[in-house]
């Protein structure tokens, strides 16, 4: 199933993780979302990427290397 996702950079999206992934690439954190029908949104920091499952408010974290991914 396809869903349309836009990269946020320098954010978080705080709360809603269920999933952890030690996963450090682009393509493979949007692809483990994708696969997930829970998922909704996710975060990479610290070469981990947090699965969310619900709507979370988007905080800017500018030089925190954050990226964030959610559903349009």
């Amino acid at each position: 199933r396809d869903r349309p996702f836009g990269l946020e950079a320098d954010t978080d999206r705080p709360g809603a993780d269920f999933k952890p992934l030690p996963l450090d690439d682009p393509v493979q954190y949007h692809l483990a979302c994708k696969k997930d029908p829970r998922c909704t949104a996710f975060t990479h920091h610290a070469r981990v990427c947090y699965l969310k499952d619900g709507e979370t408010e988007v905080t800017v974290r500018t030089g925190a290397g954050n990226i964030s991914i959610g559903a349009n």
